[in-house]
């Protein structure tokens, strides 16, 4: 590849993010309520919530380890929004045996009501170990949920450690309990990184402006393509 011939369109992103989906006072209440009441939490747990395909690779293993290790499983759900993909990249029996039985951990199969989720949810989870540009950190940080994510090219061009969200060495089980458990103590610390992020993605994500500039894009490329 002729990397003299490549080019960031923007900050990055395919398609950036729906700005008015993804804003709280745009959610119906039915749904929040729907969404509520299928994972009927107590009255102060602390939600942790994944999104995305239920596969090895977005570290649902890691995540299912750090939070039945954690100091904090007692007062929190973990919430997994998705659905398994065993015949691909499937997580170890064990671990979904944990995920089926455990009282404190949510399994809901995939729907379009991930805005909602959330909503309710106190802080998202991307424990993935690749990744392209993660559109549910674009989407979490458009509804202003506070994000704990991987070390890996994709998330770090979005979320930065201790300013808009917690960043952990990929695949390190103990550094994700200990994000979890700062988490679950630090609330307001976490609001403010979720505002932080929220602002980088207003800036340089939303979604006409990104679709505007890559038309400008090929515009360029047209013109500049010999007739």
């Amino acid at each position: 590849m002729d990397v003299s011939k490549t080019k960031v369109v923007g900050s990055g992103s395919s398609t950036g993010v729906d700005l008015m989906k993804f804003h709280r006072k745009n959610l119906k209440e039915n749904h929040l309520v729907a969404a509520m009441m299928r994972i009927s939490p107590g009255e102060n747990d602390v939600l942790f919530l994944c999104v995305g395909r239920l596969v090895k690779d977005k570290g649902i293993e890691d995540v299912v380890e750090a939070f039945l290790k954690s100091k904090i499983v007692d007062k929190s759900r973990l919430i997994l929004l998705g659905s398994f993909e065993q015949d691909l990249n499937p997580v170890a029996a064990e671990t979904v045996r944990k995920i089926n039985d455990h009282p404190r951990i949510v399994h809901v199969e995939w729907t379009d009501h991930v805005p909602h989720y959330m909503a309710i949810s106190d802080v998202l989870i991307h424990a993935s170990y690749r990744e392209g540009f993660p559109n549910v950190l674009l989407e979490a940080g458009a509804i202003q949920c506070p994000v704990i994510c991987s070390d890996i090219a994709g998330n770090l061009e979005l979320v930065a450690h201790q300013k808009s969200g917690l960043v952990y060495p990929v695949g390190d089980v103990q550094a994700l309990k200990e994000a979890m458990e700062f988490a679950f103590v630090k609330k307001e610390v976490m609001y403010g990184y979720a505002e932080k992020l929220n602002q980088t993605v207003r800036k340089n994500f939303e979604r006409g402006k990104v679709h505007q500039l890559i038309l400008e894009n090929y515009q360029r490329l047209l013109q500049a393509t010999p007739q």
